[in-house]
């Protein structure tokens, strides 16, 4: 697997945990993605700032698309345009081709570029939503999350260590919903055994 195909790998990793992070900040609601990911639905959005990550084998490299009409929302140097059609210039990107540079770190310059202030922790974790999934789902998600976030840990960015305190917090939750899944699976197979040995 080459280089940029891992790395799209790792971006359809990340798209499927969005509905558990939160992208905001101090004086912005949660940014929820569109429904729609066409660059028309995208474009006309009015609440949030979207951006198309995407690498083609003719270029061996990510780029980054402004896929919103909120040009005046994004803090960039003076002589960088911004129009839909041009790469955003990006220090992640620039620098693909010397260093093992990943989607969260596109991602982190991303957020960190589209928000001011910028928040204390780009990968905020949305613990109401694995509030509101079965312990089956939170099972599957938190052991999903973990992972991404030990990926995001080992690259020592500067909210690490409150990535490492949502670390400890999913830990616990998901082997405590594993305890509670592997406590019920007993007394299942107990009960069974039971109504198939009855004692007269």
């Amino acid at each position: 697997m080459t280089r940029l195909s891992q790395f799209m790998a790792d971006c359809m990793s990340v798209g499927a945990l969005r509905s558990r992070l939160i992208i905001s900040n101090a004086r912005t609601a949660a940014m929820e993605l569109p429904r729609d990911l066409s660059d028309r639905a995208m474009e006309t959005d009015a609440l949030g700032i979207n951006f198309l990550i995407a690498g083609y084998p003719r270029y061996k490299c990510p780029y980054v698309w402004l896929r919103t009409d909120h040009q005046q929302l994004i803090a960039t140097a003076e002589n960088q345009p911004l129009e839909k059609d041009i790469p955003l210039r990006l220090e992640s990107v620039d620098c693909w081709r010397q260093f093992d540079i990943r989607p969260w770190d596109v991602l982190v310059e991303v957020i960190c570029t589209a928000l001011s202030p910028q928040p204390e922790n780009p990968f905020a974790i949305d613990y109401e939503y694995f509030d509101s999934i079965t312990t089956e789902e939170r099972v599957v998600s938190t052991g999903a999350m973990l992972e991404f976030l030990r990926r995001v840990y080992l690259r020592h960015y500067f909210f690490s260590d409150i990535v490492l305190a949502d670390i400890k917090k999913l830990q616990h939750q998901h082997f405590r919903d594993i305890n509670t899944l592997r406590e019920f699976q007993q007394n299942t197979v107990f009960r069974d055994a039971v109504s198939a040995h009855p004692q007269y």
